[in-house]
């Protein structure tokens, strides 16, 4: 299988050296590899993303010479078009038993997310709602508690 780039901006405001230098490396890494780069659009937020934004960033990526083989303006590589294909996977994740509420407070999802420093206990990182059997989440589901 070739190499496969991609760039995928919000459109929610001009092209920023963020996104250039983004899509600069994914052109260079995928061009150099012989494949194909795609420009998918980030368009999940609809009050701040505007059509006008995505053509801007178009015109400044053509004006630097970067160019891409699939994606924008075919509205198949919107972010926003795609939500049919997503509710197909997350429904087979679910068909797999590999989707899980969960019931962790903030603070307990944040400590998760660190690693411990020297000089501290090792400490159970990881979503505890994670190792839940399936009857324990129907019955935290049904009011139980955790």
């Amino acid at each position: 299988m070739s190499a496969v780039g991609r760039f995928a901006p919000s459109p929610s405001g001009y092209m920023h050296l963020g996104n250039l230098l983004a899509m600069l490396l994914a052109w260079l890494d995928c061009r150099a590899l012989g494949g194909e780069m795609v420009f998918r659009m980030e368009d999940l937020d609809p009050a701040r993303s505007k059509r006008v934004y995505a053509e801007a960033m178009a015109n400044d990526l053509r004006w630097l010479g970067l160019d891409w083989d699939r994606g924008w303006p075919d509205p198949d590589y919107a972010q926003s078009k795609r939500g049919a294909v997503y509710e197909t996977y997350f429904q087979q994740l679910k068909d797999r038993d590999l989707v899980y509420p969960c019931w962790c407070t903030r603070s307990e999802r944040l400590a998760a997310a660190s690693a411990p420093h020297p000089g501290e206990k090792e400490h159970d990182s990881g979503c505890r709602c994670a190792r839940l059997s399936r009857d324990e989440r129907e019955a935290l589901l049904r009011g139980g508690s955790r």
